[in-house]
């Protein structure tokens, strides 16, 4: 999970440096929503192995 919350950072700055209205605005805007949603399928593996047990 860390390398994921490690890949966020640089990809929001990524996304913030891009001009609006641009094909790599909308690529670092994808790249952006990967991330999180790693994260949250990560979080949510975490927490269903818990109600497992």
């Amino acid at each position: 999970m860390k390398k994921t919350l490690k890949k966020i950072d640089p990809a929001k700055e990524f996304f913030k440096e891009k001009e609006r209205f641009k094909k790599n605005r909308e690529k670092a805007r994808i790249k952006l929503a990967r991330a999180h949603e790693k994260l949250k399928s990560k979080r949510l593996h975490k927490l269903s192995k818990f109600y497992i047990k």
